[in-house]
């Protein structure tokens, strides 16, 4: 009688729980199928990295996490690069990557970010480009030149709406307000928003301000292909900056004087395929304008920088780009091929570029030549890592770049002079030794003859060098030091 009650039981307590078994099945495939993702909006291609530890690259998690609030403060960390700052947060911020200001440049999704305003002559300024509108960022280390390849925020692109708001505030008076909203609809029409407010105001010695960003992404996302249109707008106001705040009896000046313009940057991007497999093919029609509304600045030679004066000036100046993108991409290898055309100015410039890594593991070896159309170079890079055991690592890299001409300032006034470039040869290498989860890194970098330009974003007198070769040496530490530092 109880086996029989057993063997009835069995078949009933199975009927019971497969109910609502099948039910949260059934529902979580539902929702899962509401929600699913057919594609993702596109993403600019990033090179190979060759460093060992820390790659120099950053997630979307990691850029907030670090504390950083500007693209100098990710850039301190690179061996090789010096940041020059005039003060806190909203002041100008340069970097100087073997003693050369100009051998730092900045892409964002495979455009090109070139410096437009009057006052930087031709370095970029790294206080403008903000960190929170972007998904990751990858710093390339050659032996002649830093480039940073920069992917805005793409989402993640869900049903439901994704939000979020963050509040920072500090010393100075410093207050940042940002806030993020994401949502995709069933059809694949995706729509992305960005809008952050930072201010300082340091009222001993100057050189606060304020600066308001807005992103604005709509897309339309499907399995094999996507389409989006992108608005970067950035707002950026600066006051005056004293050097010499103690001694203002003594009129020593205003060696930063006030500066308000207004940067955009809009582009219409279609693309073919995945980045990082298989191959793929990108189009981009790209616009970027710089307007300025600050104080007119005159040369002032007794004291060596440019002094205010009452009238304003109001200029506007604009570029476009169009880049076409081929490539072909695999765990081992990936290859791509780009032409950039520059469009402004009664001037249309070409800019052919290749690009190919390959990663075998112990062995990894990538490449990069363009020829740049403004001082009419061609330049190539090689990158090298060989890491024979787990603990031990040889990197490497070598820059080669033909003789060429450039029209850059000589002095206070913005009138150019043409200025001829030697050839441009540098390399760099490293040993890297693990101790425990911490990389310790040494090395050299060979620079030949160059011509260096002068920060003019914070003293418009620096004149422009031409310096024989020079010999440096780096040293890092990387990772882990002890647990959770």
């Amino acid at each position: 009688m109880a086996v029989a009650v057993c063997l009835a039981a069995i078949p009933l307590v199975a009927q019971v729980r497969a109910v609502p078994d099948s039910i949260l099945k059934a529902r979580a495939d539902s929702i899962a199928r509401a929600d699913s993702v057919v594609g993702f909006l596109p993403q600019a291609e990033v090179p190979l990295l060759t460093e060992v530890g820390m790659t120099h690259r950053w997630n979307r998690d990691s850029l907030f996490s670090a504390g950083a609030l500007t693209l100098a403060d990710f850039l301190d960390r690179v061996p090789g690069l010096t940041s020059l700052r005039a003060n806190y947060y909203i002041a100008p911020q340069v970097g100087s990557y073997n003693g050369d200001v100009s051998r730092v440049r900045l892409f964002l999704d495979g455009i090109e970010l070139e410096p437009l305003d009057s006052r930087s002559g031709g370095v970029p300024d790294l206080t403008l480009f903000p960190v929170a509108a972007l998904e990751e960022l990858v710093v390339e280390r050659g032996a002649n030149e830093l480039r940073l390849h920069m992917r805005s925020w793409r989402g993640p692109l869900r049903v439901s709406a994704q939000t979020r708001a963050d509040v920072y505030t500090g010393d100075n008076r410093s207050n940042t307000f940002r806030g993020f909203y994401a949502k995709r609809a069933q059809n694949g029409f995706a729509v992305q928003a960005m809008l952050q407010q930072r201010s300082t105001d340091d009222r001993r010695i100057g050189g606060d301000g304020d600066a308001t960003t807005a992103l604005v992404r709509v897309g339309l996302v499907r399995p094999r292909w996507s389409l989006d249109g992108t608005v970067v707008r950035v707002r950026y106001a600066q006051q005056s900056l004293s050097i010499f705040p103690l001694l203002a009896f003594a009129d020593l000046g205003r060696p930063i004087p006030r500066f308000d313009q207004v940067q955009r940057d809009a582009y219409l991007r279609l693309a073919f395929g995945d980045v990082t497999k298989g191959a793929w093919l990108q189009v981009i029609a790209a616009s970027r304008q710089n307007k300025e509304n600050s104080p007119r600045r005159e040369a002032d030679a007794t004291r060596g920088f440019a002094a205010d004066t009452g009238s304003r000036a109001d200029t506007t100046r604009s570029r476009t780009q169009y880049v076409a993108t081929v490539g072909w991409a695999s765990p081992r290898a990936t290859i791509s091929v780009t032409e950039r055309l520059r469009l402004g100015e009664n001037e249309t410039l070409h800019q052919p570029s290749a690009r190919a890594g390959f990663n075998f593991g112990r062995l990894s070896i990538a490449a990069y030549a363009e020829r740049n159309p403004f001082d009419e170079v061609t330049r190539g890079d090689i990158f090298v890592r060989m890491q024979p055991t787990a603990r031990i690592a040889v990197t490497g890299a070598a820059s080669y770049g033909s003789t060429g001409a450039l029209r850059l300032p000589r002095d206070t006034t913005d009138s150019l002079e043409l200025t001829f470039l030697p050839v441009a040869k540098a390399v760099r290498g490293e040993i890297a030794v693990k101790v425990g989860k911490l990389w310790l890194q040494a090395g050299g970098v060979l620079r030949d003859s160059a011509v260096l330009r002068g920060p003019r974003l914070f003293n418009r007198a620096l004149p422009v060098l031409i310096e024989g070769r020079a010999v440096g040496a780096t040293f890092s530490a990387t990772g882990a030091f002890f647990k959770g530092f």
